[in-house]
């Protein structure tokens, strides 16, 4: 009401800008907030994590082809299921693919032989349990040093002002560590990111074929 009461070139009108976009920052926070709780009452399910992965980039593979990004897929056969709520983890791919975007946008914003987002899925065992992992990876701006150990701190954000409130990361290591799994970084500035993901293997499905 202000802004149109003002009119376009009043030292208020700057003012109420000012007062929408953090509003509308305010709401990106409670929507994830919200999306997150929602999403903690879906009952685990077996599930491929080739489906999940497949389900997220049907969602943003035309922007991506649109960013003059390509994309590598790379899932081998023989990879059993996991017990998960998929929409949570469609969360996280969806979210570090964003990320891988943005990064890859900022250092080429034209098409550029580099400007690619890799992903590959194998199984791996740590500590005696058996996981699958998925491996996101992009030659974008990478990560300084300094703040690799605190971008999963909730509000944390390498981006500027106002293009991101901070928490998709932080839900993300939430929701990896809930399901008894490990979200892990490995990352040179100026050169790639490498997300990694391990998501524990369902007992029950131990020795299944993912034909």
């Amino acid at each position: 009401m202000l802004m149109d009461a003002d009119g376009a070139a009043s030292e208020r009108t700057e003012i109420s800008q000012r007062i929408m976009k953090a509003g509308n920052r305010i709401a990106m926070i409670v929507r994830n907030l919200l999306s997150f709780a929602r999403n903690n009452e879906e009952e685990p399910n077996l599930i491929h994590v080739q489906s999940i992965l497949s389900d997220s980039l049907g969602l943003t593979e035309v922007q991506i082809r649109k960013d003059g990004i390509d994309l590598k897929v790379d899932i081998p056969p023989g990879i059993p299921r996991v017990k998960v709520r998929g929409h949570q983890i469609q969360q996280v791919f969806l979210n570090i693919i964003s990320n891988a975007r943005y990064a890859l946008n900022q250092k080429f914003p034209k098409s550029h032989k580099s400007k690619l987002i890799e992903i590959k899925r194998d199984t791996v065992d740590a500590n005696g349990k058996h996981y699958v992992r998925v491996t996101f990876f992009d030659r974008g701006n990478g990560i300084s040093s300094d703040i690799l150990g605190r971008i999963c701190d909730p509000f944390f954000s390498n981006k500027p002002l106002g293009e991101g409130p901070g928490l998709g990361l932080s839900i993300s290591q939430a929701i990896i560590k809930d399901h008894g799994g490990n979200l892990d970084f490995d990352s040179v500035e100026g050169e790639y990111t490498s997300v990694i993901i391990d998501l524990p293997v369902a007992p029950e499905t131990y020795g299944e074929q993912n034909l």
